[in-house]
């Protein structure tokens, strides 16, 4: 314990010697009062009991001597009935609807269902796109503005859409065709369009069919052509006996 005597929380400090027998002084005046309270308690207890007693055998009711106890510790008041206090019912409605009234104007109070649009009377203020702007937003509204009049893109859609509507107008409407001819001459050439694209078909099939074989005709005659070239051309090699012996032993053989 005499390690580092001069630290604050050594515990042999004087410093705290002192600190401690002054918390258990406090502590035992504490608990000596509360001793002292209970103590007391217990002696009010018992001596009302005694008095209760007392008062059954000598014929004196409880309940008038408990009323007269209490009549003598309260102070007497002549004037206990215009001292009550009396309500307004209309003022106190008047009252609650300022109250509630406020409470909506601020927002606090909304019914079940009810959004918070509904609850004012006009709109918010975020809602609002009246209010003033600031000079940034003016300058920014104005250059906005200015760009688009000045977009050379604007002028040539309004020539693109002149020229548009001017060749509509321009344009004869065909005459009109009976419904029977528009139906007869539709099935004429739907039958003469199938039995086109169908001989189409028949013949593209043929052309392709003809270019592959002609196309396997010509690899495989480049490869038979190739091979005995190679086979004509190639010179013998023989191999050296001390790394492929087999193909050395072929190579005398042969």
């Amino acid at each position: 314990m005499n390690i580092l005597p001069k630290k604050s929380w050594h515990v042999r400090n004087k410093r705290n010697i002192e600190r401690v027998r002054r918390d258990e002084e406090k502590a035992r005046q504490e608990e000596e009062e509360k001793q002292r309270k209970i103590e007391l308690a217990e002696k009010e207890s018992r001596l009302e009991i005694l008095r209760k007693r007392s008062r059954i055998h000598s014929g004196e009711d409880v309940s008038d001597s408990l009323t007269r106890s209490r009549t003598k510790e309260k102070n007497i008041n002549l004037f206990e009935q215009d001292d009550a206090v009396t309500t307004n019912s209309e003022y106190e409605a008047e009252k609650k609807a300022e109250q509630e009234r406020l409470e909506k104007k601020l927002g606090i109070l909304t019914y079940l269902g009810q959004s918070a649009i509904e609850s004012h009377n006009g709109k918010p203020w975020y809602c609002d796109d009246t209010r003033s702007k600031t000079p940034e937003e003016k300058a920014s509204q104005r250059d906005k503005k200015r760009k688009n009049v000045m977009d050379p893109l604007n002028d040539i859609n309004k020539y693109l859409k002149a020229k548009k509507t001017g060749n509509d107008k321009a344009d004869p409407l065909p005459p009109p065709i009976s419904a029977s001819k528009a139906a007869s001459s539709k099935g004429n050439q739907g039958k003469k369009t199938l039995e086109e694209l169908r001989a189409e078909r028949i013949r593209r099939e043929r052309g392709e069919r003809q270019r592959e074989q002609d196309l396997l005709k010509r690899i495989y005659s480049t490869n038979d052509n190739s091979g005995q070239k190679d086979r004509a051309t190639t010179p013998y090699q023989r191999y050296n006996s001390q790394f492929h012996p087999e193909y050395a032993r072929q190579s005398r053989q042969q």
